[in-house]
């Protein structure tokens, strides 16, 4: 079920979740506080993940449909950064020429012109 500002019924739940998170600030330092809070972000992470393909279409109609260019922007990104993955680091030693290897004169004669090159001092 949707209401009038468009968000689900499983979204007020995970926005509900948060809020218990937060306000718990007197029982921390509890043995269990640990454990409740393990349980309620695993309940988020549930609802997140159901609420995800209606989230990921709302975005697609943002990043092709929104009058700010810049909601636009960043929801082009997110819907790229998505399908597509994060982009990988620059690496320049991957892109830098190789280094050529050392002279070697013997590549460039027969080996019957190899002996006339060499000079024996007088």
């Amino acid at each position: 079920m949707v209401n009038r500002y468009g968000r689900t019924q499983r979204f007020r739940e995970a926005i509900q979740a948060v809020q218990r998170l937060s306000t718990s600030a007197h029982a921390r330092g509890r043995r269990d506080d640990r454990e409740r809070w393990v349980k309620l972000y695993a309940e988020v992470q549930k609802i997140y993940r159901e609420c995800s393909p209606a989230a990921a279409k709302e975005m697609c109609r943002l990043a092709l449909e929104a009058e700010d260019e810049r909601v636009r922007s960043v929801c082009l990104g997110m819907v790229l950064e998505g399908a597509w993955g994060k982009p990988r680091e620059y690496d320049p030693e991957a892109e830098a020429p190789k280094k050529a290897p050392p002279f070697d004169p013997s590549l460039y004669m027969t080996e019957e012109q190899w002996p006339q090159c060499i000079v024996v001092p007088t």
